[in-house]
């Protein structure tokens, strides 16, 4: 799986304490892509809403893997 973008941004009606982070990933073939965007809490830059929305998505990407 390879990383494609991440992406910050805000979403309308959530207000200024939650931006959403948008994550991007090749999962193996071409055009086979899987995108999670995850809510984090508003922080001074876009550096840290970005590692901690990819922490996020890595962990929901796991539990995806693992659902039955």
């Amino acid at each position: 799986m390879k990383i494609i973008s991440v992406d910050v941004g805000s979403v309308a009606g959530l207000g200024p304490e939650k931006r959403a982070v948008t994550v991007r990933a090749n999962i193996g073939k071409p055009y086979e892509t899987l995108r999670i965007t995850v809510l984090v809490p508003a922080e001074s830059n876009d550096a840290t809403a970005r590692e901690y929305g990819l922490a996020r998505a890595r962990d929901f990407a796991r539990q995806f893997a693992d659902f039955r």
